[in-house]
């Protein structure tokens, strides 16, 4: 499933960083290698289960949520 753990140790390490702009682009990334991740498990579960896996749900919500922050991180950029 998705290594929190990993995007959160680099989170950390990024935000130890004195360039805001660094931050931003580990912290986009970071968001997108968990969306890439959300993704994979998705097509996995819908190859083996189809659509109406009851985890189904909960990876359509993480992908959601991983999309909103990716939009307002590049968004807000400035």
């Amino acid at each position: 499933m998705i290594e929190a753990a990993a995007a959160e140790s680099a989170l950390r390490e990024a935000a130890l960083t004195e360039d805001g702009s660094q931050y931003r682009r580990a912290l986009i990334r970071a968001l997108s290698e968990e969306l890439s991740d959300a993704l994979r498990d998705r097509r996995e579960l819908a190859m083996q289960y189809g659509d109406a896996h009851p985890r189904m749900r909960t990876v359509q919500g993480v992908i959601f949520a991983l999309t909103a922050a990716i939009n307002t991180e590049v968004h807000t950029a400035g």
